[in-house]
């Protein structure tokens, strides 16, 4: 389980995430993310009230360790909600990822590109770079039995 802060689609943002080893595939792993993302002061004051909006997407990522703590990932992104009531759209991130350990968990950082789209209207692109902590909670390993004949 992980929070974190930063930047997300150019907007400031916070979130939750919780990943999970994926089976039979070794270095890969499924995070499944909740955040919100304000554009309110990515806007000039002048232009809040036009193009001010706010996101609380659903990330959903593939991430595949190519070292012990450096790591890729990429994935799509549903908003739940925006402000206004407007149509959310299928949006994405793709991201490059660091951790060094701290105890039971490790802290991270992840910068890359990301996308939240509206239907039928502009979406924001923009810079992603997310600090939190992540904690490991349980890790549980399934062994494989042995066939006996």
């Amino acid at each position: 389980m992980g929070a974190g802060g930063g930047l997300f689609a150019g907007m400031y943002s916070i979130g939750l995430d919780t990943t999970f080893r994926l089976p039979r595939l070794k270095d890969a792993y499924l995070k499944v993310g909740l955040a919100f993302a304000d554009s309110k002061n990515v806007y000039p004051p002048e232009e809040w009230g036009k193009n001010w909006r706010n996101y609380i997407p659903l990330c959903i990522d593939g991430i595949y360790y190519f070292y012990d703590n450096i790591y890729v990932g990429a994935g799509l992104n549903y908003s739940l909600r925006i402000s206004d009531d407007e149509i959310p759209a299928m949006g994405w991130e793709a991201y490059f990822g660091a951790e060094v350990k701290l105890g039971r968990g490790k802290v991270f950082i992840e910068a890359g590109c990301a996308e939240l789209k509206r239907q039928n209207k502009p979406s924001f692109i923009g810079g992603q770079v997310i600090i939190g902590h992540r904690y490991d909670f349980a890790t549980i390993t399934v062994v494989e039995r042995k066939k006996t004949d």
